[in-house]
């Protein structure tokens, strides 16, 4: 419309070029220098006017026809141009149509019969839209670009109204970092701190236990043997525990003998002696079983105590003065300091996001247009209706 081309026939000259292999910008581009050209031509400047006279059309005459009406008559006279000067049909449509002028040859030299056929094709294919079409296009972009505003205006309404609520928290989670940020750092640094020395001791304790297991496998295998330890084992274990329990005393004075031979045993090493040693040691042990697992059990039970007394006291250190201690021991109470100012932050913007909807669906266009969707839809519904029964 704005080069003077009918709706109908710009999309039929479209189509027409690209079936000559020219885009529809690059058309839209060659008609616009077209009918800038002849009016220079027609007014006597620009350098057209040299090119229209080869062609043998008046400037000033065609000027006053409308697009569609020049590219027919450029379209005559380029084909009366005989096949064997294609170049200077080139050259001649690029004086009208700059570069796209190339590929417009193509569409111009069968003249008004050929575009004719083109535009024919192109209404025979239904992708034509009427003048009324293109009006009701029109139309619906610009109500479309108005209700785009109209979002835009609802979304800075309702923005401008929640942005000082949001500006409140802002601040006061600011004044919250300033006043326990760093005490909160603090307590983060020294929870891993704690973490890395109970770590540190895990390890070191675990070192141990390992060189502790590692020196005794180590002196067993010099001294007795680990092949001797499984038999006593294997012969303790088989051996029914029979016979009357002697008195602790007179049991520790007859396990002295048992203990001396062992001692004699590993200074002088024979792998022989050790043996006879083992075996009187687990004869002795067989025969006051009792008491000897009284006083086995009395150690372990002193040993499991200190231990016990132990683990009492580096507990009660850990959950008494240590951050991370401190922070499970009153894990309680901090959860349900959080929990509660969340539930306030909750109620918070509850209230102001009942007020922000309320005010959404009731005073603002978009509001009112949800709010009422359904009673909208059924209008129109019911109004196509009756237009298709009409």
């Amino acid at each position: 419309a704005k080069l003077g081309f009918s709706v109908e026939g710009l999309q039929e000259y479209q189509y027409a070029a690209e079936r000559s292999g020219v885009s529809t910008a690059q058309f839209n581009t060659a008609s616009q220098r077209m009918v800038r050209r002849v009016s220079e031509a027609a007014a006597g400047i620009g350098k057209t006017g040299k090119a229209l006279k080869e062609l043998g059309l008046d400037a000033k005459w065609l000027n006053s026809l409308k697009p569609e009406e020049q590219f027919e008559h450029i379209s005559e006279a380029i084909k009366h141009i005989g096949d064997d000067r294609q170049g200077d049909r080139v050259r001649l449509a690029m004086k009208l149509f700059d570069t796209e002028g190339v590929g417009l040859v193509n569409m111009l030299k069968d003249g008004k019969k050929g575009l004719d056929a083109l535009r024919k094709d192109a209404r025979a294919t239904g992708n034509i839209i009427s003048k009324e079409d293109a009006k009701n296009a029109e139309d619906f972009q610009d109500a479309f670009l108005n209700f785009k505003l109209i979002i835009g205006s609802v979304s800075k309404s309702v923005g401008a109204k929640f942005m000082p609520l949001v500006t409140k928290l802002m601040i006061k989670f600011k004044t919250f970092h300033e006043k326990y940020g760093a005490r909160f750092n603090q307590v983060l640094i020294q929870v891993a701190d704690s973490l890395v020395s109970v770590g540190r001791f895990m390890w070191n304790l675990g070192k141990t236990v390992v060189t502790v297991a590692s020196k005794v496998s180590h002196f067993i295998e010099e001294t007795i043997g680990w092949k001797n330890i499984v038999a006593v084992v294997g012969a303790l274990v088989g051996v029914k525990l029979v016979g009357a329990v002697l008195a602790a005393g007179s049991a520790l004075i007859a396990f002295i003998p048992a203990i001396k031979a062992v001692g004699l045993a590993m200074m002088a090493n024979p792998v022989g002696l050790i043996i006879k040693a083992i075996a009187i040691g687990a004869t002795l042990i067989i025969t006051h079983w009792s008491t000897v697992s009284t006083f086995l059990g009395d150690t372990f039970d002193t040993v499991a105590n200190a231990c016990s007394s132990a683990f009492e006291t580096i507990k009660h250190y850990f959950f008494n003065f240590t951050p991370l201690g401190l922070l499970i021991s009153n894990w309680e109470p901090i959860t349900d300091y959080f929990g509660n100012l969340w539930e306030r932050v909750k109620a918070i913007f509850g209230v102001a996001w009942e007020a922000i909807k309320n005010y959404f669906f009731t005073s603002t266009p978009l509001g009112l247009l949800i709010a009422n969707w359904d009673q909208i839809k059924d209008y129109f519904s019911n109004l196509w209706d009756s237009v298709l029964n009409a």
